[in-house]
């Protein structure tokens, strides 16, 4: 402390201060800051969260026994054809399957309409289960989609946790980018 320019001890030694107390400089702005959404204005598409886990609907996937295409080129066409609905679990094999999608801040009719995927040769219609069709997936399924549905959940939440502290350390400037 005694060889430093800039800084000086108290009268009691207790304490650091700069020399001469001179007043604080002001402000120099060197760059625009982030705008960063309010929570509840954030577009949350990517991150699934407790209450879209209440009330899913679940539809139906009918397809060929032999397709070329799997689950996931499936999930990925459904969301690109309906960014605004959230995918919570997909699933299919032999000519059926499942995908289920948060009903959270949808409007539950237009969810349940059904309509057709064309990927390449293969053409699957997706409609809503309901009666014997949806018992039947909850008994032969359901275990594994609550278990694929927390993974997620919990991952989400780690992701969500993860991204908000980044945005704070980009804004306090202790993150390089």
């Amino acid at each position: 402390m005694k060889t430093s320019e800039g800084l000086e001890l108290n009268e009691k030694e207790t304490g650091v201060g700069r020399k001469g107390n001179p007043p604080i400089p002001d402000l120099e702005k060197t760059g625009k800051r982030k705008e960063v959404p309010k929570e509840d204005e954030k577009d949350d598409k990517e991150f699934l969260k407790e209450a879209d886990l209440n009330d899913p609907i679940v539809m139906g996937i009918e397809g060929p026994l032999d397709p070329k295409s799997n689950w996931r080129q499936i999930e990925v066409n459904y969301k690109e054809t309906f960014p605004d609905r959230k995918v919570i679990y997909t699933r299919y094999d032999k000519g059926a399957g499942q995908i289920i999608i948060s009903s959270n801040k949808q409007d539950k009719g237009k969810l349940t309409e059904e309509f057709k995927v064309k990927l390449g040769d293969d053409e699957f219609i997706i409609k809503k289960l309901e009666g014997d069709k949806l018992d039947k997936f909850w008994t032969e399924h359901g275990n594994h989609y609550n278990s694929c549905a927390n993974k997620k959940l919990s991952l989400s939440s780690t992701s969500c946790f993860n991204n908000t502290n980044r945005v704070k350390e980009e804004e306090s400037g202790k993150r390089k980018t």
